[in-house]
């Protein structure tokens, strides 16, 4: 074998051991939305209604809500990742188009057996276990400038960022 073919040969073997050297963190994020989280009826009136998701109801206690009960339901998220990667999420807080509704985002991630909170515009990071899930339970704030128009539906928008974390 002459320099020359040892050299390319050389260069084919770094150049597949690298290409098994990938991160693993190549893998693509997927998020699933498992449940819609749900208000149920509040009062037409300036104010605020919480939606604690941990004890997967709505808090009354303050005048100024405007939770008309203690029903309603959290949502529910499944983030797949690969596992032992570190992840970061962010619930961003946004207004309706109008600008009579404010809401913000918070809840719960739960990897294998621990649970974590997750605050609106904070982000977390977190380990993932051997499953590579995070299931995600969300609940919020819901936050009325105005009166809001009796029997009418209004309808919840907000972002969850994700990404893999370096760090």
């Amino acid at each position: 074998m002459n320099k020359g073919d040892f050299i390319n040969r050389m260069l084919c073997l770094v150049a597949i051991l690298g290409s098994l050297n990938t991160n693993a963190a190549n893998k693509e994020i997927m998020l699933q939305k498992i449940k819609n989280l749900d208000f149920d009826t509040v009062l037409p009136k300036t104010g605020s209604c919480y939606y604690d998701s941990q004890k997967n109801n709505t808090i009354r206690n303050t005048k100024d809500s405007t939770c008309s009960s203690y029903s309603g339901s959290n949502g529910k998220f499944k983030l797949t990742a690969e596992p032992f990667q570190i992840v970061e999420i962010e619930f961003k807080s946004k207004k309706s188009p109008d600008g009579q509704v404010i809401f913000q985002p918070e809840g719960v991630a739960k990897i294998e057996l621990d649970e974590f909170a997750i605050y609106t515009n904070t982000p977390t990071k977190l380990k993932l276990g051997p499953s590579g899930v995070i299931d995600i339970v969300m609940g919020g704030k819901l936050i009325f400038i105005n009166e809001l128009s009796h029997g009418l539906n209004y309808s919840l928008d907000y972002d969850i960022n994700y990404k893999y974390s370096h760090n």
